[in-house]
């Protein structure tokens, strides 16, 4: 793209990078200009929207600057060229007005943000559309993305292109707009032709307003009442308001979780049912004081210090709306940080650990190794060394020559002269043999310079740099010391340079900061986790205040006669509360039938508890673990902050030290690639074979030569008989050595393995049992094999040995948290009818898996309806989701879950149109529904 445009003055303008793009054109920085910014449209605009940006521009001023990005230039291809763009002012560090309405991403983006936060961001919202009308334009097409809010609660709206103007006599329209903000008298109209007025402004106003103030609800969004349903569109054509007291009488209901409108002051409560309830809507400026005045005088909670509420109201009402939703709106004020939070944004931090490296790429410091060993040639010292060798080995070779033919050649005449006997000659010619050429070697072998046994030497020197081979050369000794500081000085550096890369350290520390990510993450689970079982605690509490006001002296239970009772005093059990198994098995005079009927009693008593919601979970037990979650998140925050800056110091510190070391680490390689050479040249020694080959080979050729000079100086004077020499050999056999046993392979990890794909494979084939005992004997081979307790639990579940797959899932899950334990987890506590832990698991194996093809996954969101069904919880779930639905902010998988709970509560045609609406979105979760309602229909007419 073209990066030079020209203004209204024909001056050139250089775009920089780009910042973002939308659906009309992309929005560029300018380069040398800090305060402005440039929108080119994808498309040259037409004829008439390019006449009204000239007329935006000419028509700006400083208070419009101030609150919206309006038009300040035109931008053009050429100086006189086709219009393609405009200059605005730049908006920065802020964020769409939308993100305030959800609960996770105020909190996220606005993490200090309270109720009178809002309450300022709708006032300066009424403020800025007052201006705009104040200059006779008309927003049109006002909705929470057209709108910036910053951390000051400063706001300013955005595509100012499409504002409808008036300039010059001529109307030029806004052709765009939400029919979510569109008053009734527009809804269904094509915007192209309309020309609009303040008061269609002033009904999107209201909207945005009462968005804010009531945590994104839209004020025409909630149950309707009549017959058959209604769009979002038709609500608003119809005028039926969800809120306020009469809500009865325009057939619509309020969503659950919301804040009601009596929550706000009257007199914002009479401007919100003229805006949505009459022609006669509030102007702009009619927000602005009740807005502030309420920002004012909100009162804190005293249970929450991030809760802020209408004065005139007795009790908090966000409390109320968090304990029953079990979400968070609005975050702590913690002590020491004066009532307001850290900004702490997880995305970029974490986003600023994970651009770390450990550290830059070091030199390719093998290549270089390498390299030089296949091209470092020996010293020159060296290298005469190596000649000198040479020459000794062939001046050896030609004396063992010699010396081998001379012995060979005199020997038996000198033999001959010294005896005369047969055997005397052949024992005296071995022995003077063996002495002389022995003698003889010796001498080779020290005019030559050779080693005996070489190859044993050879490999000794190389490995261990052996001594032995220097001991009589000064240049070998010179060597050896320089290749062993070579060394030396290789491995410190090497070693450094590992030290350098981060690993000892830099990627423990980026470790514990990945668990901290992790913690920081599950917060909401522990949270929820926490409050959970402060419930459980709270019921089973009534419970037992319940069953100890009936004593068992006054029970009407038979066989439990006056001395019985008085037994049971004595051992502590008094009421019904005392009536615990374990506790009735100690009294010893108590028969196996009455205990019975003492249990019997206590199941009829328990039976008639109802849980008081008055006495539940005391908000100050609320309240603590609210504020030790917050705790926690402040903890981890300041350690993932803290940690960031930590490990971007070690990556600096250790680069700086890596390129020193990367720098020496090639002169300290060549100095030891040419030690290496010359070692590999000066430690050997010329071997000690060819002397022994010649001296051997000329030894018998000398005597050769001997007896043909003995046969014919005999022949010729025949004065000597030769003896008769007589050569026997020996053989020698040599014993096989004893046979190496071969290793015993352990029984470990692999022998688990072996077990378990075994047992997979009867599985398969549906013999349970004989696969259970092969996955349980894998599990005792390794205790630490996941799979194999989370088979050995699907097995012991089809044999229906419940309490035993309870707990070889349990281990499962111990080990690794996965889909598959979890589910079977659940369908074993669902066969012993225990379900809350049955829901527990359903919900934990949901949330490890989202393969909406997975037929279990679909099984564990209808599994989870029928055990919150036997919970009691089933309607409440329903009545969340449907709120979720309504509000159009649902996902595929919850619009999936409520189709299944609806078939727990008969609401099948429900049902039938949560599938419809999922076969346009996921085929897989449709079908996997289809055949669940099937199973339904089975379930019922079996029923």
């Amino acid at each position: 793209m073209n990066r030079i445009f020209y203004n209204s003055q024909s001056q050139p303008i250089q775009l920089s990078h780009k910042l973002g793009t939308g659906g009309e054109g992309s929005v560029y920085e300018i380069a040398g200009q800090t305060d402005f910014v440039a929108k080119i449209y994808h498309e040259p605009p037409e004829p008439e929207k390019a006449e009204k940006l000239i007329a935006l521009s000419r028509l700006g001023n400083e208070r419009l600057l101030k609150l919206a990005a309006w038009p300040v230039d035109v931008l053009r291809v050429e100086a006189e060229g086709q219009l393609a763009g405009f200059v605005m002012k730049k908006i920065g560090q802020a964020s769409e007005v939308h993100t305030l309405h959800s609960p996770k991403s105020r909190l996220q983006k606005f993490p200090e943000a309270s109720w009178a936060f809002l309450i300022y961001v709708a006032a300066n919202i009424a403020r800025a559309v007052a201006t705009v009308h104040e200059h006779d334009f008309i927003v049109g097409d006002l909705n929470p993305k057209n709108i910036l809010v910053t951390h000051q609660a400063t706001v300013a709206l955005l595509d100012c292109d499409s504002f409808q103007v008036t300039a010059d006599g001529k109307l030029f329209r806004c052709e765009g707009g939400f029919p979510e903000y569109l008053p009734p008298e527009l809804q269904g109209k094509s915007l192209r032709d309309v020309e609009r007025k303040q008061s269609h402004d002033c009904f999107g106003l209201a909207v945005v307003i009462f968005q804010l103030l009531f945590m994104g609800r839209h004020p025409f969004s909630g149950k309707f009442t009549g017959a058959g349903e209604i769009t979002l569109e038709d609500a608003i054509r119809k005028s039926r308001f969800a809120f306020g007291a009469d809500a009865a009488a325009r057939q619509m209901q309020a969503p659950p979780g919301t804040l009601s409108l009596e929550a706000i002051p009257v007199s914002l409560v009479a401007l919100f049912r003229r805006a949505f309830l009459s022609a006669d809507r509030p102007q702009p400026q009619e927000w602005i004081e009740p807005l502030e005045t309420l920002a004012k005088t909100l009162k804190p909670c005293d249970m929450h210090t991030g809760h802020f509420f209408f004065s005139e109201l007795d009790e908090c009402p966000w409390c109320e709306i968090e304990m029953r939703a079990r979400i968070r709106l609005f975050n702590f004020s913690l002590d020491g940080h004066n009532g307001r939070r850290s900004r702490f944004k997880l995305d970029e931090v974490w986003g600023k650990i994970e651009a770390l490296k450990t550290l830059p790429s070091p030199l390719a410091l093998d290549v270089i190794k390498n390299d030089l060993a296949m091209t470092t040639q020996p010293s020159v010292e060296v290298a005469a060394f190596a000649k000198n060798m040479v020459n000794r080995l062939l001046w050896g070779v030609l004396f063992a020559a010699v010396a081998g033919c001379s012995i060979g050649y005199f020997l038996p005449w000198l033999v001959r002269i010294l005896t005369e006997s047969i055997l005397g000659y052949l024992g005296l010619w071995l022995s003077l043999g063996l002495t002389l050429t022995g003698i003889a070697g010796a001498a080779a072998k020290k005019i030559a310079g050779a080693e005996s046994n070489t190859g044993k030497t050879l490999i000794t020197n190389l490995s261990l740099k052996s001594p032995q081979s220097a001991a009589n050369n000064p240049l070998a000794a010179e060597v050896r010391t320089r290749l062993q500081s070579a060394d030396q000085t290789v491995q410190q550096l090497s070693e450094q340079l590992e030290k350098m890369s981060g690993a000892a350290s830099f990627q423990p520390k980026l470790e514990e900061l990945r668990n901290r990510r992790e913690v920081y993450e599950r917060l909401p689970k522990i949270r929820e986790f926490k409050l959970k079982h402060l419930e459980t605690t709270a019921r089973d509490r009534q419970l037992n205040e319940f069953l100890d006001q009936f004593e068992i002296g006054e029970a009407a239970v038979k066989e439990i006669d006056i001395t019985t009772a008085a037994s049971l005093r004595s051992s502590g059990i008094e009421t019904a509360a005392d009536l615990i198994p374990d506790r009735l098995k100690r009294v010893s005079d108590l028969t196996e039938t009455q205990a019975q009927q003492l249990l019997f009693w206590r199941a009829g008593l328990k039976r008639q508890f109802k849980p008081d919601p008055a006495g539940g979970v005391q908000v100050q037990e609320r309240i603590t673990v609210e504020r030790e979650i917050d705790n926690l998140r402040m903890q981890l925050e300041h350690e993932m902050t803290r940690g960031a800056v930590y490990l971007q110091r070690m990556v600096q510190e250790a680069g700086n030290q890596q390129q020193q070391i990367s720098a020496a680490l090639p002169e300290a390689y060549r100095l030891q690639a040419q030690a290496e050479k010359d070692w590999e040249v000066v430690q050997k020694q010329n071997p000690f074979w060819p002397l022994a080959i010649m001296l051997i080979v000329f030894f018998i050729f000398g005597t050769f030569l001997s007896i043909l000079t003995a046969v014919r100086y005999e022949s010729r004077y025949d004065t000597y008989s030769s003896p008769e020499t007589t050569t026997t050999s020996s053989s020698s056999t040599v014993e096989p050595g004893p046979a190496v046993a071969e290793p015993k392979s352990s029984i470990d990890q692999n022998g688990a393995r072996i077990l378990f794909e075994k047992g997979e494979g009867l599985a398969e084939k549906g013999s349970w049992a004989e696969a259970a005992k092969l996955f349980q004997r894998a599990t005792e081979l390794d205790p630490q094999f996941y799979l194999a307790y989370t088979q050995l639990g699907r097995a012991l579940y089809w044999q229906g040995k419940y309490d035993e797959s309870i707990e070889a899932s349990t281990r499962a899950t111990r080990i690794r948290e996965e889909f598959e334990s979890n589910f079977y987890l659940g369908l074993a506590y669902k066969a012993k009818k225990q379900w809350k832990f049955a829901a527990d698991s359903f919900v934990q194996a949901i949330d490890l898996n989202n393969d909406s093809t997975n037929s279990n996954l679909a099984d564990s969101y209808y599994y989870l309806g029928e055990s919150l069904m036997h919970t009691g919880q089933l309607k409440i779930t329903i009545a969340d989701l449907e709120s979720i639905v309504d509000a159009g902010t649902a996902t595929v998988a919850q619009r999936f879950q409520l189709a299944t709970f609806y078939l727990w509560v008969g609401k099948y045609d429900l049902s039938r149109r949560q599938h419809d609406v999922l076969k346009n979105s996921d085929e897989n979760l449709a079908a996997q529904l289809q055949r669940l309602m099937k199973q339904n229909s089975k379930q019922r007419g079996r029923g």
